[in-house]
């Protein structure tokens, strides 16, 4: 990925580990996990259906009514509050 974007592997690390300490997460293992917990586990749950290109089919304002009680907020929403 450096080489691709012409930086140094340094940079490319630095970059990844603020990424993950803004998400909470320590490695792209649990970001995968907690993005697919988040984000797609309640989506399934809700049946929200798929588009044709693979993404939940959600309401024209980009977010599905939310029937979720956890007491967390969603990987999304923590990562936009972070800056």
């Amino acid at each position: 990925m450096a080489e691709a974007l012409v930086l140094s592997l340094h940079t490319v690390e630095d970059h990844l580990k603020s990424l993950y300490d803004k998400l909470g997460v320590a490695s792209q293992q649990e970001l995968v996990a907690r993005v697919f917990l988040d984000e797609y586990l309640p989506e399934m749950a809700r049946q929200t259906p798929l588009t044709v290109r693979g993404r939940f089919d959600r309401d024209p304002r980009g977010s599905t009514p939310s029937t979720s009680t956890r007491p967390t907020d969603t990987l999304r929403s923590r990562f936009r509050g972070s800056g």
